[in-house]
Order: C-alpha cells, then structure tokens, then sequence
C-alpha cells in the first residue's frame, strides 16, 4: 500500500491503492462496505463515520409570553395580604402577586412588580 496517499478520515472516498478520489459517496446505502475502484479495479474497504452535533439556546419569551407558575418558595404574608412570587417555566422571570378579593367575592391577582432577584 502507498502510505503517501491519504485516504483515512477524508471528506470522500478515496481509493487506498491509486489515490483516485470516488464521487456520489452519498448514493453509497451502506455506512460501511467493499468497493472495488473506478479506477484502478483493485478491491477495497471503506466505513462511512458519521457526526452529529447540536447547538441550543436557551428560548426567550419575555413578559408578554411568559407562562408562570408558582415558585417553590411562595406564598408568604406580608402586610395581611398573601404574596405570591412566580415564576416563568422557560425563562425564569419572575413576577410578584397579590391576592386581592374584587367585589363579586372571587381572588384575582395583581401585579405588583417584576424581579429577577432571588427572595
């Protein structure tokens, strides 16, 4: 074999014997199989190596999209009122809530302001 050819980790199939470079590899089924060369018609084996790799961000909602639920550390009273602290499933934001009774006898929540900061 002619070890001044390179044909280990390339881009293409390259024939180890005469150096000729294959193209289509992409028609090829198999991840791994013998080919005999276009070129030369000697016989040899290949393996097709396959990478994957992935690239995440985190996902950005902002107040308007936000979906919140209550934090772990809340409620808590505070002036005989009960405050609530929640926080966004996807962005942790956070937003601070009152219970207030409305006239009709139903709670509904007021926001009071947001925070990033940690209770």
């Amino acid at each position: 074999m002619n070890n001044e050819i390179e044909h280990n980790s390339t881009d293409e199939i390259i024939c180890p014997w005469c150096g000729y470079h294959h193209g289509d590899e992409w028609e090829l089924s198999l991840d791994s199989d013998d080919l005999i060369c276009d070129d030369c018609e000697k016989e040899f084996h290949y393996n097709r190596d396959v990478s994957i790799s992935y690239t995440t961000e985190r996902k950005q909602c902002g107040n308007n999209g936000c979906e919140y639920e209550v934090a772990e550390y809340s409620p808590y009273v505070f002036n005989g009122k009960n405050w609530t602290i929640w926080k966004c499933k996807t962005c942790s934001h956070q937003k601070t809530l009152t219970g207030e009774i409305a006239k009709d006898g139903e709670p509904y929540l007021i926001e009071l302001g947001a925070t990033n900061d940690t209770l």
